[in-house]
């Protein structure tokens, strides 16, 4: 299973003979299901990993510019 956020559980199931579902529960209740049509390997939870760098840095890049541009006005 994935490695647990800050505040996070995971459980794992699965969800079909060949496929399994994730689960991930945080402090506030908040769930995020992730399902997969095969049984992950290291490689999926590698591109996992790199996917959800990936969108962190984005949303950093977009919030820094925001406010950037909120103190320019």
């Amino acid at each position: 299973s994935l490695p647990p956020m800050m505040g996070a559980t995971v459980s794992g199931q699965l969800a079909a003979p060949e496929g399994r579902e994730e689960r991930i529960m945080d402090d506030d209740g908040n769930s995020i299901v992730v399902r997969f049509p095969f049984e992950p390997t290291l490689e999926t939870y590698d591109f996992l990993k790199d996917y959800l760098e990936f969108r962190i840095a984005r949303l950093r890049r977009t919030s820094q510019a925001k406010i950037s541009d909120d103190e320019a006005n």
